[in-house]
């Protein structure tokens, strides 16, 4: 969830699903936009 933040989400939906962790396709998406 940090990496999110650090990398520019701020959508709290999806925040909370990281935090959950849920989101494994919306960390890769982050991860190569970083």
């Amino acid at each position: 969830m940090i990496e999110a933040l650090i990398a520019g989400e701020r959508d709290p939906y999806g925040l909370a699903e990281l935090a959950r962790g849920k989101m494994k396709a919306k960390r890769s998406e982050l991860n190569h936009r970083a």
